[in-house]
């Protein structure tokens, strides 16, 4: 049991080094650098988890369209089960989490002076086939969004297409249509 708990301890030491450490390093040197630090933790990470081609539709309405295409890697995923309020390139800001574990994450944020209450509620297997219901709603009352989303991992991206890149629902390849932070 003691034998377990410690190389349990060991392994989430050697995930937090494997992100912490590139990041240390960017910190003291230059922005090229940085760029060549953050693509070789990323080429690294595709070799352990590779990308993969999932499909997102959007489910329940009138005019279902054709699903969208994406590569994603497990940072882009990470982003398939939330919803954040924004104007622009101004993102809201979280003020409460009141539950911010699987399968559901609640909180409230502001947005120009404006408080809003988001929720996401997801279900299904995470890594091949799930739902999210997703809602924002201003807290005087109006609803502003509303929409189940359906993600089904298809497998590996296609040829040349890097994480990031997208079909529209036209079906027309758009390349790095996603940025990663």
């Amino acid at each position: 049991m003691s034998r377990s708990l410690h190389l349990r301890g060991a392994r989430r030491l050697a995930r937090l080094l494997l992100v912490a450490a590139p990041l240390a390093l960017t910190a003291c040197g230059d922005a090229d650098q940085t760029a060549r630090t953050i693509a070789q933790w990323r080429a690294r990470q595709a070799r352990i988890d590779p990308p993969q081609l999932w499909s997102i539709q959007v489910v329940g309405e009138a005019r279902n369209g054709r699903p969208v295409l994406i590569c994603a890697d497990r940072e882009v995923r990470s982003g398939f089960t939330s919803v954040i309020p924004a104007s622009g390139p101004v993102h809201c800001a979280r003020e409460v989490a009141t539950t911010p574990q699987a399968p559901s994450s609640t909180y409230r944020c502001l947005l120009s002076g404006t408080e809003y209450a988001v929720s996401s509620i997801v279900s299904g297997d995470r890594g091949r086939d799930f739902q999210t219901d997703s809602t924002i709603v201003r807290t005087d009352g109006a609803p502003v969004y509303a929409r189940t989303l359906r993600f089904r991992r298809l497998g590996d991206c296609p040829a040349g297409w890097k994480v990031g890149d997208t079909t529209n629902q036209a079906g027309e390849h758009l390349s790095g249509a996603v940025e990663r932070p």
